[in-house]
Order: C-alpha cells, then structure tokens, then sequence
C-alpha cells in the first residue's frame, strides 16, 4: 500500500504526538509529581523551621524567666528552717533554747512529757485579716451613689483574694515539752525563740503555752506563803501594821511554775538550678560552622547478648 504525500504527514504528525504524549507520561508526569512532593516538603520544612526559629529566640527570655523563678524560690526557701530529723530537733532545742546558762543557774529543769517528732508533712495557709463590715438597713438606704458598697468592696479585696487561695503543704517538726521554770526565764524562753527566728530568717512557731500557776508560786517557802504582821514599838499604841501582800497576792519572781510549750518548725526544700546551657546568639547562623555540627552526646552503645 502507498502512501500519499498527505497520509504521510498525518502519520507523522500523530507518530509525534503518540511520542510527545508518551514522553510526558513516562518522564515528565514523574518528574512533575516529584517537583510538587518536594516543594511541599520544602514549604513544611519551612514552615518547621520558622516555628523552631521562634523557639530559638525564645531562649534567652525562658532562661531569665527560669533565672528569675529559681531566685525568687530560693529567697523564699531562705525564709524556712533547715530541714531536721527528730535527733536534730532535740539537739537545737536543748542547746539554743533549753540548756542555756540562765536556765541551769535558775534550776529550770524537764518535768513533764517530752515528745520530737519526725519530720512530716504540714499544711501552712495564708495569714489575712478580715475586715468586719457592719450594714444596715439605714445603711443601705444612704448608699444611693453605690459608694459606700464599692468602699466596702475594696476593703475586702485583700482578704477575698487570700481566702480564695489554697495553703501549701511543706515540712515540718514538732516537739512537746513541760519544763518548771519562772517567770522570767520562760518570758527570756519566747523572746529568744522570736528573736532566733527573725535572725537567721527561719520559719518556727510556739503554736500554744499553758501555765500551771500564772502566779508563779510554785516552790516557795513557809516564810514566803505567811502574812507578816509588824508589832508596835515599845511606848506605841498597840496598832498593828498593814499586812504585806502575801505569794497568794502578788507573783513572787523567785516562784516557778509548771509551762508546756508546743513548738513547731517548718522546712522547705531549697530548688536545685538546672543547667541552662549558653546564651544563644542569632549571629551562628550567619557562618557555616552549624551545618557541620554533630551533637556530643551520642547514644549509648548496646551489646549484643
């Protein structure tokens, strides 16, 4: 069969498209898929590091944010007492507030109970003052403008706030004790006890006292519990004296009595700083030293069982 010059073109033209559109399905459609899966991992590598870029930034006002934290929880933790086992707490009782030399010069002396316990837990709230807001309902009536309830209001704000917040759970030590000792020694006590705590910044509590005798009588003599009567000279109408005040009247200063004292210490453990690494400085990415980078900390190695 021949030809004619006209077929021969038609056939040529359509063996040139069949090429050209096998071309494109067998090279250029694949080349083409994988253009558009590149350009879309590009565009989320991107994207990723856009965000990491931001994190990046981000360090240097985390890491002062951390700074700060840490040093506001250590001044914090400043304010409590070293953390002690029942042993300890014997120990600085008796040597800071209990075997001092006033109290062995003056006899004071261990009587009663004496308990130290473990260190434990303890719920320690916040201390706030409630105002007392009296209302009425003449009150009431003269507060047209709304003034008198937003005064009220702003008084209380401080207290509304605090009684919202919940209290913290720390550690804490106490001990029990019954000492006969008097009046001055045990007011030197609590003194010492405020002072201690306001010095070394610590964190105790006397939480109550009970006294046997407010009086402090216990211990006197016969001639300190009797009346004198004063006998009128010789030549002197027979009138007898005023009675002086008798121990009954009066504290005597040499008397003691029986305290019992609960005390209570609180501890805090003091926050440990984590390692920060080094400030980042945005200028690294400008030279080639990062993409050569391999990180030091490799993964431990395994063996084979």
């Amino acid at each position: 069969m021949k030809f004619g010059y006209r077929d021969r073109i038609i056939l040529l033209v359509m063996c040139v498209i069949i090429i050209f559109g096998a071309g494109i399905f067998i090279f250029i459609k694949p080349k083409y898929q994988e253009l558009q899966k590149d350009k879309k991992a590009r565009d989320d590598l991107k994207s990723a590091w856009s965000v990491q870029l931001d994190k990046f930034n981000n360090i240097n006002t985390r890491q002062d944010k951390i700074e700060e934290h840490f040093k506001k929880a250590t001044d914090i933790s400043l304010n409590f007492t070293d953390e002690m086992d029942s042993v300890a707490l014997d120990n600085f009782l008796r040597e800071q507030f209990g075997n001092t030399e006033q109290n062995v010069a003056d006899g004071a002396r261990l009587t009663g109970g004496y308990t130290v316990s473990d260190e434990m837990t303890a719920a320690l709230s916040y201390y706030y003052y409630t105002p007392s807001i009296v209302t009425y309902p003449l009150y009431e009536a003269a507060d047209m403008d709304g003034s008198l309830a937003k005064a009220a209001a702003e008084k209380r704000k401080e207290s509304d706030v605090l009684s919202a917040r919940s209290g913290q759970t720390v550690g804490a030590g106490t001990s029990s004790f019954t000492i006969t000792i008097n009046r001055e020694d045990v007011m030197t006590m609590i003194d010492a006890v405020h002072d201690y705590a306001v010095k070394n910044k610590d964190a105790m509590l006397i939480n109550s006292i009970s006294i046997s005798d407010y009086k402090f009588r216990g211990g006197l003599t016969q001639d300190n519990t009797q009346t004198a009567v004063q006998q009128p000279a010789e030549g002197e109408e027979g009138q007898a004296a005023p009675a002086q005040p008798s121990a009954s009247d009066e504290e005597d200063k040499g008397g003691t009595a029986d305290v019992t004292i609960l005390y209570t210490v609180y501890y805090m453990q003091e926050p440990k700083k984590p390692d920060l690494g080094p400030k980042y400085d945005p200028a690294m990415w400008d030279n080639g030293g990062w993409e050569t980078y391999t990180s030091a900390e490799q993964p431990a190695e395994q063996t084979a069982e």
